[in-house]
């Protein structure tokens, strides 16, 4: 990624977000409190997001995860770099990515909290250190941008095992990448506010005709050259449905909010919502 992309949308993100108070989209974090106490049962009424789901698993009484009241709140951004961002038909995940962790970083300094960025790819992890400054997160996303993603391929349970590692302080975790794979997050979970942040290109999910095209696997390397006419367009997007359907399911069993991001969309307005 050029430096001149990067400087033009750290400069367009920060600008939005330290001038409108609309960028402030983490205010509504404020004061709940993420640092991890007990469980405890839980009652009708009480916040079903807060439900430690793996207490129905073990055949045992409904349990939730209790907090302590804590006004600053600790941030991580987790970043899952592979090959498969640098598809996109007219802007790529890759820098959709960079976009929603400029958006992220940003608003957490604004809002007075820690900031922490890690990163993996195939080869290589990077963490800062915890930090207030925004330089903090201009040198985090400069350094993903620097990135060179082509066959790299992440092994999920190294990525996982590695976070856990690294994130010592109990977090509101933002965990972004396209998640082609399966995550097991459920030891995570337990021990951080999770939210699962899949950046996506439209046509992986409403593919078209193309004719006959040569496609080059972006994480393998493999090409393979296919005529891509209705129907293996209809038998390439219900394989990315079907997945997304288990990885939500996933997810939900275990009370981790996810939000989806179009290459084509607004981050703001996606995390805003949260």
């Amino acid at each position: 990624m050029s430096d001149n992309f990067v400087l033009k949308l750290l400069y367009r993100i920060k600008r939005r977000i330290f001038l409108k108070s609309s960028g402030h989209i983490l205010s509504s974090h404020k004061g709940e409190g993420f640092d991890f106490a007990e469980l405890m049962p839980y009652s009708e009424g009480m916040d079903a997001r807060r439900i430690y789901w793996n207490s129905l698993a073990k055949g045992g009484e409904i349990q939730r995860k209790t907090f302590y009241e804590d006004k600053e709140i600790h941030v991580c951004v987790g970043v899952i770099l592979s090959g498969s961002l640098l598809f996109g038909m007219d802007v790529k995940k890759y820098e959709k990515l960079l976009e929603v962790v400029s958006v992220l970083g940003y608003s957490t300094i604004h809002s007075k909290n820690q900031f922490q960025g890690i990163f993996w790819s195939e080869k290589e992890y990077f963490g800062t250190p915890s930090s207030k400054n925004v330089y903090s997160v201009e040198h985090f996303v400069k350094k993903i941008s620097k990135k060179d993603l082509l066959y790299q391929k992440i092994d999920s349970d190294k990525c996982v095992k590695t976070l856990d590692k690294l994130l010592l302080k109990k977090s509101l975790l933002f965990l972004a990448g396209d998640f082609l794979q399966m995550y097991d997050l459920k030891k995570l979970s337990v021990k951080h506010e999770i939210i699962v942040v899949i950046i996506r290109d439209r046509f992986e999910e409403e593919a078209t005709y193309l004719g006959e095209k040569l496609f080059v696997d972006p994480e393998s390397g493999e090409e393979l050259e296919i005529f891509f006419d209705k129907k293996t367009a209809q038998a390439y997007t219900k394989r990315y449905k079907d997945h997304d359907k288990k990885l939500e399911k996933s997810l939900t069993k275990l009370g981790i909010r996810f939000v989806k991001i179009y290459t084509d969309e607004d981050p703001f307005l996606k995390l805003g919502k949260l």
